[in-house]
């Protein structure tokens, strides 16, 4: 007997309005023997004023395609369009600015400057970019983003969510043309988690933006208009207006013909084994954060939640900075761009400088 094909699960195809349409897109690391293929002939479609989740597991692609279609990383093979314009082979140089202008990114490690308040780490895109900051937007973004009454805050007195909800204000601000998020709920709670998936939710129903998110986790992928299923490096299938337990029997029917499976978050439904498989931790924790010398209370302190990593680990960005020797710390935010030792393209992008400034 046939087994019951889940509903709404259908084949991925194209769309009326898209946003970014990639094409045959390959992805290959490492030479001859050595090559692992992270993509493989992906096409895929994103629908412009909607919100789209890119579900799968640890090592499906994710982050791979995510950065390919943010002109982080140069695809080996294929192209891609954003918002009408091909992108795949521009120079680091448009590919910087286009991130600046026209892409927000909404990364796990938020990547804040720490030596900025809320304020500046905010508006620093438009500021490096050389833009008009627009008040009334400011003024629109603080109060979807909930973060008013802290914009004179730095990074170290707030808590993970409230500073995941700074990085989600500074990719809206500038208006772009898509924001793109990898796991932005990964290092959170489930309450902290939901008070972001709210934000991305509000900036497309309200915001009228375009958001592409990444997540291994499908109740965060139940907040999305449409589900992409990616497995080993390709688009499998895709569900629209999904919930939590159709998105659970259609991960049931495709991991049965594989070895992955799928997190489930802080529910109570029993899960397969197939399901658990896919349930691994993101990587280990860090110490607590110590107690702030400033006078000022932690937005965390009363609560029960405390930063997830302690100061020292730098919880911003997984790579180190010119400010993290304390011996060579720079009066003015920033660092100077490596000089390229490629060809240019977007594989010679500095990874914790999306968006290039000097």
């Amino acid at each position: 007997m046939s087994r019951r094909r889940p509903e709404g699960l259908v084949a991925h195809g194209p769309v009326g309005d898209p946003v970014i349409t990639a094409r045959n897109l390959s992805k290959l690391f490492g030479d001859d023997d050595t090559a692992v293929t992270a993509l493989e002939s992906v096409d895929a479609h994103l629908a412009r004023g909607r919100l789209t989740a890119v579900l799968g597991p640890s090592g499906a692609g994710k982050t791979t395609l995510l950065r390919c279609l943010a002109g982080l990383e140069a695809p080996t093979s294929g192209t891609i369009i954003l918002d009408g314009e091909e992108i795949s082979l521009l120079s680091q140089r448009h590919l910087a600015r286009l991130r600046r202008e026209r892409i927000g990114m909404i990364l796990q490690s938020r990547n804040l400057v720490p030596s900025l308040s809320v304020m500046e780490n905010i508006t620093l895109p438009l500021a490096l970019s050389r833009r008009s900051i627009d008040s009334a937007r400011l003024d629109r973004i603080a109060d979807v983003t909930g973060l008013r009454g802290r914009l004179d805050y730095h990074p170290a007195e707030l808590s993970p969510e409230l500073a995941q909800r700074v990085a989600c204000a500074r990719a809206l601000l500038s208006d772009p043309a898509v924001v793109i998020a990898d796991e932005p709920t990964g290092a959170l709670s489930s309450a902290a988690a939901t008070q972001i998936l709210r934000i991305l939710r509000a900036a497309v129903d309200e915001l009228e933006q375009s958001v592409v998110v990444a997540t291994h986790d499908a109740d965060v992928a139940a907040w999305a208009d449409t589900v992409l299923f990616l497995q080993d490096g390709n688009i499998v299938a895709e569900m629209n207006q999904p919930d939590r337990d159709r998105l659970l029997d259609a991960l049931h029917d495709l991991g049965s013909t594989g070895s992955a499976g799928i997190a489930v978050g802080g529910g109570e439904r029993e899960v397969s084994q197939i399901e658990e498989a896919w349930a691994q931790p993101l990587g280990p924790q860090g110490s607590p954060r110590p107690r702030s010398r400033s006078n000022r209370p932690h937005d965390w302190e009363g609560t029960g939640e405390r930063s997830a990593t302690g100061r020292g680990s730098r919880s911003y960005d997984a790579a180190p900075h010119d400010w993290d020797d304390p011996g060579e710390r720079q009066a003015r935010p920033g660092r100077r761009a490596r000089p390229s030792s490629g060809s240019g393209g977007a594989d010679d992008v500095d990874r914790n400088n999306p968006w290039g400034y000097q």
